[in-house]
């Protein structure tokens, strides 16, 4: 076949239809364009090419032209185009797109519940349950399926940029998003607990909780230091299946339900673990990079959450979703495997139990903290917006859940700088200095790097601390201000107890190491407990607070 390129077919056109003196200038481009497009649709390859190229153009000139009259002109012109962006994003929950099985009251979720209770206490040894279904990371990876992968991620970019505000307000929605009706699209509204957005944060979270799961799980079973889980063959299959791009071998059990977010249903009618089981094929990538990409893609959309949280009338709506207990869940789910991971003596989740090293692990513990700080951030926003939101946190037992996660970074940062500086943190980490230590002591000053190196933080942990530091903050100011009876602690209980207690005295202490960003937050934070219960003032001083401060 003789294929030309699109110049040859574009001068062919001219010289058939008289020359290019024939058109007007301004319509060259457009011709061209259009000859462009007709010839990528040849191939798949081609159009994928295409829409890629589309919506990259459509995030560009969302995030940067000036003129918001244009932008909503090109959008009033083109009314469907918000509907087809959530069409490429639809196929990842919608269980229509594949065979069902027929005969539904010998379902695989009830299988696989049955092989589950089956593989508890086996003869085998380990006390990891058996797993009935395709894996999550599978379907959410696949290049191969309808909507490759990356248009998946530049359609929910693009969705992101359409809804975001442009002016530094957090008022209603902007012309644009009202005139394609964005909200709409996205099933971001009172009552849509089956809508877009609602229904892909339910299996995204979803899925990332069952890998939280089986990690912690992994750790947890008899023999996990020594390489194996239930038997010695566990850590071979399970290799040998990451080069297949099949699932882990370790067995692994069935989803997590994100409580009020996850009552077994998505968007479509269907249970989010059949939508696996009947779409997820065997992936070429290995295991590795479909880890990275399920925690890639869950930042999108968290993204997008928080976008829409912004909005009053989003935070509304997501709220009655179920968005806290959701949020809530994955931050529990995720320190949990955190301390499993470091009782089975290892750096990371994401390596085979017995691997010490977390070799090639760094980009995804990076991602993984980023996820977690973007939902303690949108936490955060939503507090602060809507009352019911604080009100849920609090039932939830959220306060609680974020000192102890901060407990927990902060005694890992400890056991770093206590290590040898060739051990600290996992290889190809970002490690952050600030200025003063990088340029060195020229004037004779007191060494701050010797502080710096005492507690080191990578740029993913420290953005985790200053959003549950931030986080903690609000809603101190926030509960003093609530006469709501869910608030069972006050905030100078809180800061009575030795993990909040220890974690401030650590922070003022090491300034340097931790930066000034993260001392004001506490300083801002002690504040408030203060002034909301003077009694407290008198623990400040005894329990060594204050000599941090002033030290």
């Amino acid at each position: 076949i003789d294929v030309k390129s699109t110049g040859e077919i574009f001068f062919s056109c001219l010289d058939k239809i008289g020359g290019r003196s024939v058109l007007p200038p301004e319509t060259l481009f457009a011709l061209l364009a259009e000859i462009r497009l007709a010839r990528a649709y040849q191939t798949r390859a081609g159009r994928i090419a295409a829409v890629k190229r589309r919506l990259l153009a459509i995030v560009a000139i969302l995030q940067s032209h000036p003129s918001q009259d244009v932008l909503v002109g090109y959008f009033h012109a083109q009314p469907e185009l918000c509907a087809e962006l959530c069409d490429l994003v639809r196929p990842i929950l919608s269980p229509t797109t594949a065979a069902r099985p027929a005969d539904t009251s010998a379902s695989p979720r009830s299988s696989s519940r049955n092989d589950t209770s089956s593989g508890i206490g086996s003869s085998s040894g380990g006390s990891v349950p058996s797993r009935g279904h395709h894996d999550a990371i599978t379907a959410l990876s696949d290049d191969a399926s309808a909507v490759p992968y990356e248009i998946q991620m530049l359609a929910m970019e693009a969705l992101t940029a359409l809804v975001a505000r442009r002016d530094g307000t957090s008022g209603g929605l902007s012309n644009i998003a009202r005139t394609v009706n964005a909200f709409g699209e996205l099933g971001v509204a009172k009552g849509q607990f089956f809508g877009l957005l609602p229904a892909l944060i339910r299996f995204t979270l979803s899925s990332l909780n069952t890998f939280l799961s089986q990690s912690g799980a992994a750790y947890d079973a008899p023999g996990a230091e020594a390489g194996i889980a239930g038997n010695g063959m566990k850590g071979k299959e399970e290799e040998e299946g990451g080069k297949l791009g099949g699932s882990r071998a370790i067995s692994e059990p069935e989803p997590m339900i994100t409580d009020e977010m996850s009552t077994g249903e998505t968007a479509g009618g269907g249970s989010p673990q059949p939508f696996v089981e009947a779409t997820s094929k065997a992936s070429p990538l290995p295991r590795r990079q479909q880890e990275e990409r399920l925690l890639e893609f869950i930042d999108v959309v968290l993204t997008l959450t928080s976008t829409v949280i912004s909005i009053p009338i989003g935070t509304s709506a997501l709220t009655d979703c179920g968005l806290i207990p959701a949020l809530i869940q994955t931050v529990s789910r995720d320190f949990e495997a955190a301390q499993s991971v470091r009782k089975g003596n290892a750096k990371s989740p994401f390596t085979n139990p017995g691997d010490k090293e977390g070799r090639g692990t760094a980009y995804a513990d990076g991602l993984l903290k980023f996820v977690s700080a973007q939902a303690v951030q949108i936490l955060e926003a939503a507090i602060v917006t809507h009352n019911s939101a604080l009100v849920a946190f609090h039932e939830l037992e959220g306060v609680d859940l974020l000192v102890k996660r901060l407990d927990f970074e902060i005694d890992q940062i400890k056991q770093s700088g206590n290590e040898t500086p060739s051990s600290v943190g996992i290889e190809g980490d970002v490690e952050m200095e600030d200025a003063k230590s990088q340029d060195g002591n020229k004037d004779g000053s007191i060494d701050s790097s010797s502080s710096a190196s005492a507690r080191p933080l990578s740029a993913s942990r420290r953005v985790l601390l200053f959003s549950l530091m931030n986080c903690l903050t609000v809603v101190f100011h926030q509960q003093e201000n609530s006469s709501s009876a869910s608030i069972t602690s006050t905030s100078a209980a809180q800061l009575r107890k030795p993990e909040l207690t220890n974690v401030i005295i650590d922070i003022l202490g090491y300034v340097d190491g931790y930066g000034g960003v993260l001392g004001s937050l506490v300083g801002t934070l002690l504040s408030d407990v203060m002034n909301s219960d003077p009694q407290v003032v008198h623990y400040v001083h005894t329990s060594g607070i204050a000599d941090a401060f002033f030290k």
